[in-house]
């Protein structure tokens, strides 16, 4: 393993496999999302993946779990090779100042 920050920065490990993955599609960085916009995001998973975790944050602000995404909700992540997608409608600055 490397750190891509830092090249020296480096562990060696004995063999290990990585069983499963999932590919990012939507969004795909840079967008701009207005408050009250309807999104979707979407991913295809690799692999035996159970569920999904979606967060975001605005800015350099903090970090908040998509409603219906948190780790709780077990959001299936879908079967492998096949696109999945939740939508949602992003957050009012109103609903994020309660949190």
């Amino acid at each position: 393993m490397v750190n891509q920050k830092d090249a020296k920065v480096f562990g060696v490990s004995g063999e290990f496999h990585l069983y499963a993955s999932l590919t990012l599609e939507n969004p795909a960085g840079g967008e701009k999302w207005y408050y009250g916009d309807t999104k979707s995001i979407k991913w295809t998973p690799h692999g035996d993946l159970d569920y999904v975790v979606i967060k975001y944050k605005i800015g350099s602000g903090t970090w908040h779990y998509l409603p219906g995404a948190e780790a709780s909700d077990n959001l299936d992540a879908g079967e492998s090779g096949a696109q999945q997608s939740k939508d949602w409608k992003s957050a009012t600055p109103w609903d994020l100042r309660s949190r």
